[in-house]
């Protein structure tokens, strides 16, 4: 009798420490069956968990700046976290837009020659979503994808965690001020 009392106590005290530190809750579960063979529920994280965090600019900025590039290589500016102020940037090999998501502001920008972009992570996953649904044109891909492969076919790993790569050739050099949705001051 001692030892299934032991053992009904170490039992609750496993269940108990799941429940606290792992933040399982029987609520996010779903229940799945999947050929008429049903297996353990699988768990669910919370809805809303997995989406990123925009961190607010924090003043890393640069003012009164002018980049010219004659060179075989494009000017590169990494825009998650700058903000801006009366820039030029003038290459006739182009401006190389790098984006992940963050946050951004750019004010009396003036950029001359050709433009690309080049989004990784939660901005890439934006861009692809628009793709896919036809807000966006993919490049090179003359119909957009409005319906997925179904779940037996897998994406080709070469598909997946890649950047999204994008070139403009703006008939005239761009201008104007630009900012980030989110993460910018109150």
């Amino acid at each position: 009798m001692r030892s299934l009392a032991s053992c009904l106590v170490s039992f609750m005290l496993g269940v108990s420490s799941i429940l606290l530190f792992n933040h399982f809750h029987p609520s996010q579960t779903v229940h799945a069956q999947i050929a008429g063979l049903a297996g353990p529920p699988p768990a669910v994280p919370a809805l809303g968990s997995a989406v990123p965090r925009v961190a607010p600019l924090l003043g890393n900025s640069w003012t009164d700046s002018m980049t010219t590039n004659r060179g075989p290589g494009p000017v590169v500016i990494n825009l998650d976290g700058l903000e801006l102020d009366n820039d030029v940037w003038d290459s006739p090999s182009g401006v190389d837009f790098k984006y992940g998501g963050g946050a951004y502001r750019l004010t009396k920008y003036h950029i001359g020659g050709p433009v690309m972009f080049e989004f990784f992570g939660a901005a890439a996953n934006t861009v692809k979503l628009l793709q896919q649904f036809g807000v966006l044109a993919a490049p090179n891909d003359a119909k957009p994808l409005l319906v997925t492969p179904p779940p037996s076919l897998p994406v080709p790993p070469s598909e997946t965690n890649k950047e999204i790569k994008q070139k403009i050739v703006p008939k005239k050099p761009l201008s104007g001020e630009i900012s980030s949705q989110y993460g910018r001051y109150p």
